[in-house]
């Protein structure tokens, strides 16, 4: 009988265990279901709110065009993103701040609209961002004393964008620059790292203003050409030939030859290849076509590769095309190619038939172990409209072609008879009253403000 007693209770205490097992792996599924479905809704949220500091920002970029040319800073923007119609700039005018509504430009009373109103009235009552909608956007504008413009009277503006979502804010920042200034405080649209050098008996121009080419380094600039534009060396750099540069109209060689004020940063391109596995790029004599994503251990373009739609290309190594390939982009196209390694681009090289230089962007990654070393080479006898930003190779243009665009390198040489185009953000520069908007962040900010 004590024998049955024991098992009984013994039975009693296993079966209590495993009760308390089975409602602790039932605990861990649940709060494992609710942090994923908590993910998920932020994840959710982090988009909306993406594109509500975003909306913001190109409000706050309509504001400068429209605004500031009047003398009339704008110094903030309230608005719902559901409804543009009722989007209001605070300006500075004349030492007093003004109310105008953004798609009308008309003065807005007292009892402005109600979307702009309602944001306004909760950023003066310090109500907390979570308790506002999360269409609601604010744009805070800061007029900084220009580090790169040659008018020292410019102003450059530093922008803040905020969204909102689960009580917390979302802040997207942004700088807003003149064309006329030295493209962007982070990035200068052309750009050395260690230095740049200008030699042979090719040109350095500006499409279609031909003094108003513009490049800068880091450190020295060495120029043995005439150069008609802007040459801007390092805060400690020197530049050498300075008797050759032509400067833009209205500007002296003085400032046309200026140092810079601030030190600018090019950050690493950093590649996430697809996860399909790569193949052998080997492209034969003869005629191929891509579309969509491509992967390549390395890429060896004998042959005609005709690009179609929008079009990526990653190469794990090294990228080479040879005298008789060629990449063709024609009109509708864009090709985007990130390359891990080095890069050469012989003979006709890339046909880019849209002649838009922004649909041909080239980003790549490679880090020079040499400084004596090419990393990067255009040789080519035909046009190449392109973008180039490979921040820590060294990249070398020569032959008889013409770029058109923007590059970005670590060390960079132009020489032979190359002729090299000058765009600004990829684009023909236009005359007026026009803007450079350049994001600066690394993407979107989390914080626990109560703003």
């Amino acid at each position: 009988m004590r024998r049955f007693s024991y098992k009984k209770g013994s039975a009693l205490i296993l079966v209590l265990v495993m009760a308390m097992v089975m409602m602790g792996i039932i605990g861990t599924l649940l709060m494992k279901s609710a942090s994923h479905a908590r993910y998920v809704r932020q994840q959710k949220a982090l988009k909306v709110s993406y594109h509500i500091a975003q909306s913001g920002l190109q409000a706050a970029t309509v504001a400068i065009r429209k605004y500031f040319k009047f003398n009339q800073t704008p110094m903030e923007v309230h608005g719902n993103c559901n409804d543009w119609n009722s989007i209001i700039v605070r300006v500075n005018h004349k030492g007093s701040n003004k109310w105008i509504e953004l798609t009308t430009g008309v003065d807005v009373p007292a009892n402005f609209a109600n979307a702009s109103r309602e944001v306004y009235d909760q950023v003066i009552e310090n109500t907390p961002i979570r308790l506002r909608d999360n269409n609601n956007f604010r744009v805070q504008l800061t007029a900084l004393p220009s580090m790169q413009n040659r008018n020292s009277n410019e102003s450059d503006f530093n922008v803040v964008s905020t969204g909102v979502f689960d009580g917390e804010a979302m802040a997207f920042a942004a700088l807003i620059l003149q064309v006329r200034v030295l493209g962007s405080s982070s990035i200068p649209r052309n750009a050395a790292d260690e230095f740049l050098e200008i030699t042979g008996s090719g040109q350095i121009a500006s499409f279609p203003e031909p003094n108003e080419a513009l490049f800068v380094s880091n450190e020295d600039i060495r120029l043995s050409v005439p150069f008609h534009g802007e040459l801007h060396p390092g805060t400690n750099g020197n530049l050498a030939g300075s008797e050759n540069v032509v400067p833009p109209q209205d500007i002296t060689v003085e400032e046309a030859t200026s140092r810079l004020k601030k030190r600018f940063e090019l950050p690493p391109v950093k590649i996430v290849f697809p996860q399909a596995l790569p193949t052998e790029g080997n492209f034969k004599k003869g005629v191929h076509s891509l579309s969509g994503v491509h992967h390549f251990t390395d890429l060896d373009i004998k042959g005609t590769i005709n690009i179609s739609g929008n079009t990526e290309i990653y190469v794990q190594n090294n990228f080479h095309i040879n005298a008789g390939g060629q990449i063709v982009i024609p009109e509708g196209a864009k090709l985007t190619l990130f390359i891990a390694g080095t890069a050469t681009f012989n003979g006709h090289s890339v046909a880019n038939q849209t002649a838009n230089p922004q649909n041909l962007q080239v980003k790549i990654a490679h880090t020079s172990l040499n400084p004596n070393q090419d990393d990067v080479i255009i040789n080519g006898t035909s046009d190449f409209h392109g973008i180039m930003y490979a921040p820590r190779a060294n990249i070398k243009i020569l032959g008889t072609n013409q770029y058109f665009g923007n590059i970005v390198g670590n060390r960079i040489r132009i020489t032979g008879n190359a002729v090299f185009n000058d765009f600004t953000s990829g684009q023909p520069h236009q005359q007026g009253d026009e803007y450079l908007f350049v994001l600066y962040t690394n993407g979107v900010h989390r914080t626990a403000v109560e703003d």
